[in-house]
């Protein structure tokens, strides 16, 4: 990040300031509305919230079969849950999993593409809004 922010600086003479991604996540209140906080210092008062809803992401990833064990690690790391995985012949495997985005903003993309040699390609959209710690409370077989 540091090289496109010097080089863009210097030749366009631009002065950047550069932040983390943030992920704005949902909060039910318990007066039935909903507020959109993307910052931890703009949640409502614990009384007033009946849950938080954080985004999840369905990412489709291509790659080589060699690389899949390790992509399917990096993505259970990360609180993903497997929806799909099939093999495009027998050197190619197409992996779907849903993860919280809050999960993959900051360096999983760079992580698959290392961890890859830069082969995985992958397509992701926003799915769904489950309550925080939903995937977790429920059991084992459900999951």
């Amino acid at each position: 990040m540091e090289i496109i922010q010097e080089r863009l600086e210097r030749e366009f003479a631009l002065t950047l300031v550069t932040t983390a991604p943030t992920v704005a996540y949902r909060v039910v209140q318990t007066d039935g509305t909903t507020v959109v906080i993307d910052s931890p210092a703009k949640l409502p008062a614990a009384g007033k919230v009946e849950r938080v809803e954080e985004p999840y992401i369905r990412a489709t990833i291509h790659l080589p079969a060699e690389f899949l064990g390790n992509v399917m690690a990096l993505c259970q790391e990360r609180r993903g849950e497997q929806k799909e995985l099939r093999f495009l012949g027998e050197a190619r495997a197409m992996v779907t999993y849903e993860l919280p985005l809050g999960e993959i903003v900051h360096d999983f993309y760079d992580k698959l593409k290392s961890m890859t040699r830069g082969y995985a390609l992958d397509g992701l959209r926003v799915r769904r809004f489950p309550p925080v710690g939903a995937r977790e409370a429920r059991p084992a077989h459900q999951r």
